[in-house]
């Protein structure tokens, strides 16, 4: 129809369609030079079609960015443009979709690389198998059966040294066995069978007095046999053992006794325990004994003091200067056993020291609690260890009416001692690790005290129901600094508001309109019938 009028661009652009030249026919059809050539606008019309199969067969083959660019040049044709529109549709659609799955996959591969560092064997596989063909997915799954070969090696050779008696070979296998392939057959029984031989051969040790082989077994089971209760007993007894020979370093026998006293409850076929505890005791009394003799007195001298020592005649100026010894035993500022009396409202022992015992009254009694009934010269003790306090008895005791010997004391404990004493110990305040302990109707003690003040923090006074002292219409606190009882006046939430009044021996102190005094206990003064 325009063969006789067609011009040479047109001529051209209709041989490369027919050539199947589709790039040169269109970039001749849609030059801006044919303006209004109808030739051109035909070759033009005609390319639309083979545009989009050929962008249909970029599609198949996943050439997204090539399918889109025929799709481009087929809208510019100028006809079929809701075909045209629909395949850019589709293009995009399948291109997101193999984007996502890439993604997918990506991530797939990711995780499984995770698992496989992490020993989780059958995870790994799991998304392996979604990462599909991905380039890493193979070289994963070869990494994963070399992982699950050494694994299953190394169970084996745990098992051997396990049957030799070799614990520590065995922990080392059997860990790296778990780290590698934590789902592995039989697994889970080897490790329990592994973790019980190391734990009996630890507690072996403990019973033993080989605090060193303990120490070694805990360290080989590492992460084996956690929340295993056997596991929990040897890891708190190790703990007391060393907190107990801290004490010991320090001199502080008191405190070594309550850590052996824990360590028995853990341990309670360790004979060599009780054994360190009556050595301890024995310690305790022969320095409380040379301290009552006559190296006592040296503490009454100034520490330190320089002893002179003139030398031969012919150097008379000279002299040798020998420091003397400290005193064995510091005198505290003020007793550790005191009778505080407040107007109108009673009297309380106040015990300072870590230690008070408990035992009868009448001639001759030493114990810190003197009580009028039928009990030996020192039939219990309770000792403070930080913030915790416990009951040492020499004769028949009861906690809550079960029978005890030695026990940790918590708030409202209900203790008896013999066959008539009760007495109910108290902490009142979370503000304070002080606590209280309470006489039973018909005890009687000094000055009919009817409560016992265990001074480790501070006495709170109050009508709250968080006081050791109740005094209604007062909010007061007894506090100790640097060796002096001092009071002030306190907040609702506990803490001191104005000055602190000292509270020295034998004075009175008015505060709040509250009269108070406090004096020292002679372990001579007679229970009142």
């Amino acid at each position: 129809m325009f063969g006789r009028t067609r011009s040479p661009q047109a001529r051209q652009a209709e041989q490369a369609l027919a050539a199947g030249r589709l790039d040169e026919a269109f970039a001749l059809a849609s030059s801006a030079s044919g303006g209004g050539d109808a030739g051109l606008k035909d070759v033009l019309a005609r390319l639309c079609d083979p545009l989009l199969r050929r962008a249909q067969e970029h599609l198949i083959a996943e050439r997204f960015a090539e399918a889109l660019a025929d799709l481009d040049r087929a809208g510019r044709c100028g006809v079929l443009s809701e075909k045209v529109d629909d395949w850019r549709r589709r293009t995009v659609d399948a291109m997101q979709d193999r984007q996502r799955e890439r993604r997918h996959r990506q991530q797939a591969v990711e995780v499984a690389r995770e698992r496989l560092a992490t020993g989780d064997l059958t995870m790994a596989q799991d998304h392996l198998k979604a990462a599909g063909s991905h380039a890493d997915a193979s070289r994963l799954v070869d990494a994963v059966d070399l992982q699950r070969q050494r694994a299953a090696r190394l169970m084996t050779d745990a098992a051997a040294a396990l049957a030799r008696g070799e614990l520590d070979g065995a922990t080392r296998a059997a860990a790296e066995a778990h780290r590698l392939h934590a789902g592995a057959e039989g697994l889970p029984e080897l490790l329990v069978r592994v973790s019980d031989a190391v734990i009996a051969a630890g507690q072996a040790a403990l019973d033993d007095g080989r605090l060193d082989r303990l120490a070694q077994c805990l360290d080989m089971l590492g992460s084996l046999g956690r929340g295993c209760a056997a596991r929990d007993d040897l890891t708190a007894a190790m703990a007391c053992a060393r907190r107990a020979w801290q004490h010991v370093a320090a001199r502080d026998y008191h405190a070594a006794d309550v850590e052996l006293a824990r360590l028995l409850r853990l341990a309670p076929r360790a004979a060599w325990v009780a054994d360190a505890r009556g050595r301890l005791q024995s310690v305790a009394e022969h320095q409380a004994a040379i301290a009552a003799g006559p190296l006592g007195f040296v503490s009454s001298e100034k520490p330190n003091a320089a002893i002179c020592v003139p030398v031969a005649a012919a150097d008379a100026a000279a002299v040798t200067v020998v420091a003397g010894p400290p005193p064995l035993i510091s005198p505290p500022a003020i007793s550790d056993r005191l009778l505080l009396r407040i107007d109108g409202v009673g009297s309380f022992l106040l015990f300072r020291g870590e230690r008070i015992t408990i035992g009868r009254s009448g001639p001759g009694a030493s114990a810190d609690l003197p009580l009028q009934a039928d009990l030996p010269e020192t039939a219990a003790q309770i000792v403070r260890g930080g913030d915790e306090y416990f009951l040492m008895s020499s004769v028949d005791a009861t906690i809550n009416d079960r029978p005890i010997r030695h026990a940790l004391l918590n708030a409202g404990d209900r203790i008896g001692l013999g066959r008539r004493v009760k007495l109910t110990f108290l902490r009142p305040s979370r503000k304070s690790s002080a606590a209280v302990l309470e006489l039973g109707g018909g005890l009687r003690t000094v000055s009919d005290v009817r409560r016992a003040l265990l001074m480790s923090g501070p006495i709170l006074l109050g009508s709250g129901g968080d006081s050791h002292v109740v005094v209604a219409g007062v909010s007061l606190v007894l506090l100790e600094r640097a060796g002096r009882l001092m009071v002030r006046q306190r907040d609702p939430l506990g803490g001191g508001v104005g000055p602190a009044a000292p509270l020295g021996l034998g004075e009175q102190v008015e505060l709040a309109g509250v009269r108070m005094s406090v004096s020292a206990v002679d372990h001579a003064v007679a229970v009142r019938g």
